[in-house]
């Protein structure tokens, strides 16, 4: 009888007090004090700092709330709309390769050739490579008088004289696209990589024996059983690109006349250069809500999915 009432009396608390819950929340406790400290209390104080005039050169001036004036003057910035459609363009642009170049690297090392495990561990090189070693790899690569692009390329006749890559307007950002596509592209290949074998051989069989062509059973069978990873990959180097900042600012850092200038880039220039953090956390505050949106996106397309 008494086991009776205390289930009875257990079922008349809150959830988070049962005895089945309790146990689970103090388990994540630390990783929930972990995660406020790092990601939320970072994030309010960021809100809170967009709101107000912070001036490094004048701290005298302490802190005046100024509502909406920082969201304000950076809309009205043409360099900051110019910085996004920059960040939309470097993105895309950059995901596009990756994913492409990925998914082609995984189908061929997923194919049963000769060497398969040693193209596979050179295949990581790029991905392992420091960033800074890499942007700076490139930058001499690029360079307009001894860079070994400009030498191939007279060599074979493609140009007629050397070309100042990061120095050109029109060349600056595709430099840099080239760059960090070239960096990050192994990421996609091992996770798609890690889906291709997961495709059972049967279905292929099957496809062959019906008379399905090549291109046919990549439509019908690889590619929706890798879709859920393909999506995420996806995801994840959309959000790694939009936030790169290390390549674009050793390459061009931003420039010439902002030709690669980024939001990332730009607010690191409204922070540290113009010392007005107030405006640079209304800049980041955008950037966060640009990301936000495009992770509800996801979760809304694979709840569809799903369904």
């Amino acid at each position: 009888m008494a086991s009776r009432e205390d289930k009875m009396w257990q079922d008349k608390l809150p959830g988070w007090r049962r005895k089945e819950n309790f146990l689970g929340f103090f388990l994540i406790t630390p990783a929930l004090i972990i995660l406020f400290s790092v990601i939320i209390y970072p994030l309010l104080l960021n809100l809170i700092m967009s709101f107000q005039k912070i001036l490094m050169m004048k701290p005298y001036l302490g802190t005046p709330f100024t509502g909406f004036d920082n969201y304000i003057n950076t809309l009205e910035d043409p360099i900051f709309w110019r910085a996004l459609r920059n960040t939309f363009i470097w993105t895309v642009s950059c995901v596009v390769l990756q994913i492409s170049l990925g998914l082609g690297a995984a189908l061929l090392l997923n194919a049963p050739i000769k060497g398969r495990g040693l193209f596979r561990g050179a295949m990581l090189i790029p991905w392992v490579t420091p960033g800074v070693v890499a942007a700076l790899t490139w930058r001499w690569m690029y360079d307009g008088q001894f860079g070994i692009f400009n030498h191939i390329l007279m060599k074979i006749g493609l140009i007629k004289q050397p070309i100042v890559w990061l120095g050109n307007y029109s060349t600056a950002l595709p430099a840099v696209i080239a760059e960090y596509s070239w960096k990050m592209f192994p990421f996609a290949t091992v996770m798609l990589l890690a889906a291709l074998q997961t495709i059972p051989k049967e279905l292929y069989e099957a496809a062959e024996v019906d008379g399905a062509t090549g291109w046919q059973s990549f439509r019908h069978i690889t590619l929706p059983e890798i879709m859920p990873t393909l999506s995420l990959t996806t995801l994840l180097t959309s959000i790694w690109t939009f936030n790169n900042f290390d390549s674009i600012w050793l390459l061009t850092e931003g420039g010439p006349s902002y030709a690669s200038e980024t939001l990332t880039t730009y607010v690191y220039k409204a922070a540290f250069q113009a010392f007005n953090l107030g405006k640079a956390s209304s800049i980041a505050f955008i950037m966060f809500m640009l990301l936000f949106g495009l992770v509800l996106i996801y979760a809304r397309a694979l709840r569809r999915g799903k369904e």
